[in-house]
Order: C-alpha cells, then structure tokens, then sequence
C-alpha cells in the first residue's frame, strides 16, 4: 500500500477544497467527500488479498461464519464512518451521527447468529 499517494490524494483534496471555499463556491465538500471516496477504494482494494489469505484460515480452522461476520462489520463501520465525516464536513452534523448510529445497529444485527451460537456453546457447557 502506498500510503504516500494517499496522503498526497488527501492534501490535494484539502487544497483545492481551501481554493474553492475562497472563490466562494459550493463545490468544496463534493471534492472532499470525492478524495475519500477515491481513497475508501484504493484501501480497499490493496486489502483484498489479505482478507483472502484470512479467509483461507477461517475455513482451515471451521471459522468462516465468524469471518464472514467480522469482514461484514468491518465494512459497515468503515462505510458509515466515511458518510458521517462527509456529512460533518458538510455541516450535518446531526445526520452524520444518525449515520453512525444505523451503522452500530448494522452490526449488532448481523452479529446476533454469532451471539446465539456463543450462547448455545455456553449452555452446553453448564
């Protein structure tokens, strides 16, 4: 991963967003929410064989439900969190934590098979 190209994506995005609020126009948070959306994709898709060799050893191991839970959750939390900084960076700051909130319920839901299998392994310890 590059994480120099990142960086200099971010601090273009930054100073092109400074010159536009300075020339007065509405553009700047649609070349901020671009940058990371550009950005969101480059990390994604560097991490890609790392989830696949993770993916590998969960079915090694039997795990690969928890994996596909914990691959899932980990997307919510990272899409969402990207939206609600958008949304800050726009002003909505009330939408970005509605946002943040639908995406803690996102994986609380999707967690839950996880839960009640725990929970079955716990009674048939007692």
């Amino acid at each position: 991963m590059n994480i120099y190209a990142l960086c200099g994506v971010g601090i273009c995005a930054v100073c092109i967003s400074i010159i536009l609020k300075q020339m007065g126009t509405s553009f700047s948070p649609m070349v901020t929410a671009a940058a990371g959306v550009i950005m969101l994709a480059y990390i994604a898709i560097q991490i890609i064989p790392v989830l696949e060799y993770v993916k590998t050893l969960s079915y090694q191991s039997g795990m690969s439900e928890y994996f596909a839970v914990a691959v899932k959750a980990l997307g919510i939390a990272l899409v969402c969190q990207m939206a609600s900084e958008i949304c800050r960076d726009c002003g909505e700051t009330a939408v970005g934590g509605r946002i943040e909130l639908a995406g803690k319920a996102a994986i609380i839901i999707i967690s839950l098979p996880v839960l009640k299998n725990l929970v079955s392994f716990a009674r048939e310890l007692l």
